[in-house]
């Protein structure tokens, strides 16, 4: 069970036995820190409480958009509306080629300078972003 602030306002989030969590990767609740951010899916039960769907559930997820300026072997740098920003790449990166929906095995190796690129990530307690699931139209 969690019990999640927002505000003044807390739910009661019931998790079911053996349900998934993702936090960089999918992982159990047991990775679910006091103070980490909680976004769930589930149905409401009759009480007000939430029974989370197991799958449904991300913990410090961020979202990130903008140009690549440069690019590095475990980092990237990208410009976006607030700026110029370094993004570090999980061991678990996705390059997904956004017009056809697959995942390129080259990973950031079909990346290129100047590109527009998407990404979901972990949010770390520090304020950094570091990318999972990066994606484009990406040429051959």
């Amino acid at each position: 069970m969690l019990v999640l602030q927002a505000g003044s306002e807390q739910r009661v989030v019931h998790l079911p036995a053996g349900c998934q969590v993702w936090k960089e990767t999918q992982t159990t609740p047991d990775a679910i820190a006091l103070g980490d951010w909680v976004d769930v899916r589930g149905d409401p039960q009759p009480d007000g409480s939430l029974l989370a769907r197991s799958g449904w559930i991300w913990v410090n997820i961020g979202r990130r958009e903008g140009e690549i300026v440069a690019l590095g072997p475990a980092s990237l740098t990208i410009r976006h509306n607030k700026g110029i920003e370094t993004i570090e790449l999980s061991q678990s990166l996705q390059v997904i080629d956004s017009t056809t929906g697959t995942q390129r095995l080259e990973g950031i190796a079909v990346l290129r300078p100047g590109m527009h690129i998407g990404m979901v990530g972990l949010l770390l307690p520090d304020g950094r972003f570091r990318a999972t699931r990066i994606w484009g139209a990406l040429n051959e």
